[in-house]
């Protein structure tokens, strides 16, 4: 609330305009973020698509597999917890997801069409606005959208691992005669292989937080409540001073969560690549002792 009203003090001043409605501003501030939110969530929803329909590139593939087609464990784990759907692991079949997954970017659509028509209507009274008032607002927008967009890159990215730790085992076995100690061996190498990824991405999201200075929206929900006390003090200046160091608190408390965070992270990622270092030497040890000719 304090950093959107500084925004249009600035905006006033750059402008050179005091005729700026701080309401409307902050409704067309609501209708952006919504878009842009609305994006993001299409962005992660159709990449759901993409894995589940066999049209996902990845970064090691440079073109898109038409073969394996998996729906993502964060998709599938999203539909069981919804406390309307009543499935087990065997119950979330592919028509499921497709169902749910179309319908998802089909509301998506249309919410961000909703939005865009809605914010065209609120603008039209504000004069010069793409020139001098849009890139104010939108960088505004886009700095207070840092962690959940870091969140949404985190999660494509796992998914896009998963995908193809999947692709490269379902390759193998296509290849490949394996009997099932063979299969379980692989499919316990690739599970290794996405836990040893998953950490690193974890590490990466962490330190991307502490780096941008910015807080996962997760955190949001960590309140404190201001000391009943404080609000009785009949001196504003020592009053507002409380209150400040307060916040203080409050934020240096959460960026040290982030620390501990990163840092269990850390501890996890070594000794996931541990697990997955053990697997691929017991994987050698085990090719370089068979015959020849296997």
């Amino acid at each position: 609330h304090q950093q959107f009203e500084q925004m249009v003090q600035n905006l006033t001043h750059t402008t050179m305009t005091c005729s700026i409605n701080i309401d409307e501003l902050r409704h067309v501030a609501i209708l952006i973020h919504h878009s842009m939110t609305s994006v993001l969530k299409r962005t992660l929803w159709t990449t759901f698509l993409k894995s589940g329909t066999g049209l996902l590139k990845t970064k090691q593939q440079q073109q898109e597999s038409n073969g394996l087609k998996m729906w993502p464990s964060l998709l599938k784990s999203m539909i069981k917890s919804c406390s309307h759907i009543n499935h087990t692991e065997n119950d979330v079949t592919d028509e499921i997801c497709l169902n749910i997954v179309q319908t998802q970017l089909r509301r998506l659509e249309y919410q961000y069409e909703y939005y865009q028509n809605e914010l065209k209507e609120k603008i039209k009274p504000l004069s010069n606005y793409e020139i001098t008032i849009a890139p104010i607002l939108r960088t505004f927008i886009q700095q207070n959208l840092q962690s959940l967009q870091i969140a949404y890159e985190f999660a494509i990215a796992f998914i896009g691992y998963e995908y193809e730790d999947q692709r490269l085992a379902f390759q193998i076995k296509q290849q490949h005669k394996l009997n099932d100690h063979q299969i379980q061996f692989i499919e316990n190498l690739c599970s290794h292989k996405y836990d040893s990824e998953k950490s690193q991405q974890e590490v990466k999201l962490f330190q991307k937080y502490l780096e941008e200075k910015k807080l996962p929206t997760l955190f949001n929900s960590i309140n404190i409540p201001l000391p009943s006390f404080i609000q009785t003090l009949d001196d504003p200046s020592v009053r507002q001073d409380l209150i400040h160091r307060h916040q203080q608190i409050i934020h240096r408390y959460k960026n040290d969560m982030i620390t501990i965070y990163r840092n269990i992270s850390e501890v996890y990622m070594c000794d996931a690549q541990k697990i997955f270092d053990d697997s691929m030497a017991k994987l050698w040890r085990e090719q370089h002792s068979l015959p020849i000719d296997q």
